[in-house]
């Protein structure tokens, strides 16, 4: 009796870690300079996004796009905004700033605008990708048997 309510908790426990992830869709709404990205309420970023489309290879390539888009708005993001920061900061403390520092920083942050609209239009196309299901685990169908097999009693996963 105990090796028979072991196999079942046992039974019971790997089919609740394979379908735990099942059928969650990752949604986005438009946000603030972008958009969110959530799954179940939970904020994603673009990295664990990969982690989530890792079996998908066409949102793959999508996602790896926005990734790639990603990295380049955010160099020249920080860098317009140091750029316009350290002269703010400096007249706010009194001294004499360079202003075309300034105007230099406006130029690098108007140089990480279509590197962030691509990161978006990329990370879009991999969500929808994603949640239609094209390859994603999100629509594939199961089915979970049990009953004799040539070892014994047992259980069978069908995908």
């Amino acid at each position: 009796m105990k090796r028979v309510t072991f196999t079942l908790a046992v039974i019971f426990l790997v089919s609740a870690i394979a379908f735990s992830q099942e059928g969650q869709a990752i949604s986005y709404e438009k946000a603030f300079g972008g958009y969110k990205y959530t799954q179940n309420g939970v904020p994603l970023t673009i990295k664990q996004m990969a982690g989530l489309m890792n079996g998908d290879q066409e949102a793959m390539v999508y996602i790896n796009k926005a990734k790639t888009n990603y990295g380049a708005a955010m160099v020249f993001n920080f860098a317009g905004g140091f750029c316009i920061g350290w002269p703010l900061g400096t007249a706010l403390g009194g001294g004499d700033p360079e202003w075309a520092m300034a105007a230099i920083g406006g130029g690098l942050l108007l140089l990480g605008i279509p590197f962030v609209k691509a990161t978006n239009t990329n990370a879009i196309k991999a969500v929808d990708i994603y949640n239609s299901g094209n390859g994603s685990l999100a629509a594939r169908t199961y089915t979970l048997n049990f009953g004799f097999t040539n070892s014994g009693v047992g259980m069978t996963l069908r995908f």
